[in-house]
């Protein structure tokens, strides 16, 4: 880490726990590309685990990584040695690995993504003497007790602006009635980015090189967990590929319930039909997603839904659980369809039914790209000036 001299701009350090290839780190990297064409220099500050492509993502954009956990990496092989630190050993951990930063960089501002630890570098970060704080929580409270609920309007209290990425969330964690530093910046995506991309792949070539030219595709992006609902989606295209067997389930994602998943596959008799693509890039993550007919958010509990905002500004129908933030995203027979929460049958049948009605998947298709506009980046970038500018 080399100290930049004479820095004529804002210093910002993010603090986020991870720096993997999933849907919060993707968000933080808009934030850090926001900043970063604001003039503010951005330094991020990852405590535990880090992939690769995900840090060299980072720095394309003008950031500089500091990595507190070097030996933590994980790239194609498998790191077993190293484990989180834990209780008082994570309290020394962060204190000394934040304070390392702040003497080092100097920022005026922090801006911590709300993931566990939680309201631990908040804290921290008041007793080193930051003069703005700011935060961000990604996920719903929905899934968490009181004891979660009360620590995280706590850590709010001492921030200078607390934020969520959907109205969903916000409510979650605070009811309709927020406190007065609490704010609503909502997801983004690149729409420029995902138009190129979108421009620039054959589709058809790439059933090919997957083997599946023909073949309709019903496809979903997700991290391999409980939470995502892949295991939902498994139980309905049980159901889907009886009446469409000239259909194929690609899912775009991995996780630590990955080998569970296949097996749940095997079980099921499906695993013939499921191309597992894993671990993506963000730009061959946004090309495969061209080759989707309907794109599937099977998700429990979902705070905004990236993967449905991606579908639909590239014309691709989403079925969705009425969960969390997606209906924020999803309007219900306008640009997708929504189905009550688990309801394996509904989804299996509804994606039956939109496989079978090429029309109105292209109706639902171009509604989605008008949607996709109000969270346009320019629109965040706005939103993220004017969040910031009071304190900079």
């Amino acid at each position: 880490m080399n100290k930049r001299k004479n820095n004529k701009h804002r210093t910002v350090v993010i603090s986020i726990p991870c720096l993997l290839i999933g849907g919060t780190e993707n968000q933080t990297l808009y934030l850090v590309r926001a900043l970063c064409e604001l003039k503010f220099r951005v330094i991020i500050g990852c405590y535990f685990e880090w992939d690769p492509l995900m840090v060299d993502e980072y720095r394309k954009v003008g950031a500089i990584v500091c990595l507190l956990s070097p030996e933590a990496t994980k790239n194609q092989f498998v790191n077993d040695k190293w484990a989180r630190p834990k209780g008082l050993k994570k309290i020394f951990f962060l204190w000394h690995s934040l304070r390392g930063i702040m003497k080092l960089y100097r920022p005026e501002i922090a801006h911590v993504q709300y993931m566990d630890p939680g309201a631990l570098p908040i804290m921290l970060f008041k007793l080193l003497g930051i003069r703005y704080l700011f935060a961000t929580v990604h996920q719903s409270g929905a899934p968490y007790g009181k004891f979660h609920n009360l620590y995280l309007r706590m850590a709010a209290s001492f921030t200078t602006r607390f934020t969520g990425i959907s109205k969903h969330v916000l409510d979650s964690w605070f009811g309709d009635k927020w406190p007065h530093n609490v704010v609503l910046l909502y997801n983004t995506i690149d729409l420029d980015r995902i138009n190129r991309i979108r421009a620039n792949t054959n589709v058809d070539q790439v059933k090919m090189k997957l083997g599946i030219e023909g073949k309709q595709v019903i496809g979903t992006v997700a991290r391999l967990s409980h939470i995502k609902g892949v295991d939902l989606l498994l139980d309905s295209y049980s159901l889907i590929y009886k009446e469409m067997q000239d259909s194929i389930l690609l899912i775009v994602g991995d996780g630590n319930c990955r080998a569970e998943l296949e097996a749940k596959a095997r079980n099921l008799g499906i695993n013939d039909r499921i191309i597992w693509m894993g671990k993506q890039s963000p730009d061959e993550t946004i090309s495969l997603e061209q080759i989707f007919d309907i794109c599937v958010c099977p998700s429990r509990y979902e705070g905004f839904g990236l993967i449905a905002l991606e579908a639909l500004s590239s014309g691709i129908p989403v079925v969705a659980f009425r969960v969390g933030g997606l209906p924020e995203v999803v309007e219900d027979k306008v640009n997708g369809i929504l189905i009550s929460p688990g309801d394996v049958t509904g989804l299996a049948q509804t994606c039956s039914m939109l496989l079978d009605n090429k029309v109105l998947r292209a109706q639902l298709g171009g509604n989605g790209k008008a949607v996709a506009d109000k969270y346009g980046y320019e629109t965040y970038k706005n939103a993220v000036r004017d969040l910031y500018q009071p304190f900079s």
